[in-house]
C-alpha cells in the first residue's frame, strides 16, 4: 500500500491554482471501476488519492474489497473516520444509553394512515461521508479547521454513472469542483459490471452500510444469510428503536415496509419475486453512497 500523494498536485494552466484530484471511493461498483479506470489513465489526468469514508457499519465484503484495491491501485486509498461510529452511535440511541440528538439515519415513519408515512431525517451521509472525506483533503492540502482554500483547489470525482445523473451535483463549497468521469464517459452500472467482468474473476458487490434503510428488500435478505451476527444485531436495533424514548421513533423502522425487520424479511423469503423492493439511494443525493 503507497500512503503519500504526489509531492505537486496538477495545476490548472491558466491560473496556476493547486488542484488535488481525488476520488471518492464507496468501494461499490461504479466507484470500484471508476478507480482502476483512472489508474490506467483513460479519463487522462490520474487522482493523486482515492478517500474511502468508513462509517464503521460496511458490511465485512467492503473492507475485504479495500484492502485488495489497495494492492490493486498505483495511488493510495486513505481511510478516514469519525471518532465515533455510526453504527455505535445507533447501536447506543437504540439501547438507550444515548438519547442526546437524532438517530441519523432515514428510518422510516408509520403514520395513523399510508398518506402520512414519512422517512426521518437523514444525517448519516453529511455526518459521517461528506465531513471525513472535506477533513481529509483540507489537510492534504496543508489546511487545519480554519482557513478556507482556494477556489478550485480540490477536484472530486465520484463514481455516479448515466442512470443515476440525477445524483449529480455541484459541490457547495467553492473550493471543490465535483465531477463525475463515468458519466462523461457514456457509461452505464451496467457499462461498469461489463468492464469489470472482462477484466476481474472475482464477486464486485454493492456498498452500502449494513444497516441502511434506504437498502433494497433482497439485501436485507442476503444480510441474513451471509452475517448471521450483524443481522441478528440489527433485528435489536429495530426492536429497541421503538422502545428508545424517542418521540418520533414511536412507530418507526429500518424496512420501507414499517414493520419489524425479522417478519418483513420472513416475508421476502417467502416471496417468488425474490422480494422486489425499494431502493432509495436515488434519495441519497450527495452521490457517496451506493457506489
Amino acid at each position: 500500500m503507497r500512503t503519500g500523494v504526489r509531492s505537486q498536485p496538477t495545476r490548472d494552466s491558466e491560473d496556476e491554482t493547486p488542484r488535488l484530484v481525488a476520488i471518492s471511493l464507496g468501494a461499490g461498483i461504479q466507484s470500484t471501476v471508476l478507480a482502476l479506470m483512472a489508474d490506467l489513465g483513460e479519463f487522462g489526468v490520474r487522482p493523486d488519492v482515492a478517500i474511502f469514508a468508513d462509517t464503521g457499519w460496511e458490511p465485512p465484503h467492503v473492507y475485504e474489497h479495500i484492502e485488495w484495491l489497495e494492492s490493486e491501485l498505483s495511488f493510495p486509498i486513505h481511510r478516514v473516520a469519525r471518532e465515533t461510529s455510526l453504527r455505535e452511535r445507533v447501536r447506543a440511541i437504540t439501547s438507550h444509553t444515548g438519547h442526546e440528538g437524532f438517530l441519523d439515519i432515514p428510518v422510516f415513519l408509520k403514520g395513523d394512515s399510508p398518506a402520512e408515512n414519512g422517512i426521518g431525517a437523514r444525517r448519516c451521509t453529511t455526518q459521517y461521508k461528506i465531513r471525513p472525506i472535506r477533513w481529509e483533503l483540507r489537510r492534504l492540502l496543508g489546511y487545519g479547521r480554519k482557513g478556507t482554500p482556494l477556489p478550485g483547489s480540490a477536484e472530486q470525482w465520484l463514481g455516479i454513472s448515466t442512470d443515476e445523473v440525477i445524483r449529480m451535483r455541484d459541490s457547495d463549497v467553492q473550493w471543490i469542483v465535483n465531477r463525475y468521469p463515468l458519466v462523461d464517459a457514456g457509461m452505464s452500472r451496467r457499462d461498469c459490471i461489463q468492464w469489470w467482468a472482462e477484466r476481474y474473476d472475482r464477486p464486485l458487490l454493492k456498498s452500502a452500510c449494513i444497516g441502511c434503510p434506504y437498502q433494497e428488500a433482497q439485501r436485507w435478505v442476503e444480510t441474513k444469510h451471509r452475517y448471521p451476527d450483524q443481522f441478528d444485531e440489527l433485528v435489536f436495533m429495530d426492536i429497541n428503536l421503538r422502545q428508545s424514548g424517542l418521540r418520533y421513533a414511536r412507530d418507526a423502522y429500518f424496512h420501507p415496509a414499517r414493520m419489524p425487520l425479522a417478519k418483513a424479511v420472513r416475508m421476502t423469503e417467502s416471496e417468488c419475486s425474490g422480494g422486489r423492493g425499494v431502493d432509495g439511494f436515488g434519495n441519497e443525493c450527495s452521490g457517496h453512497c451506493g457506489v
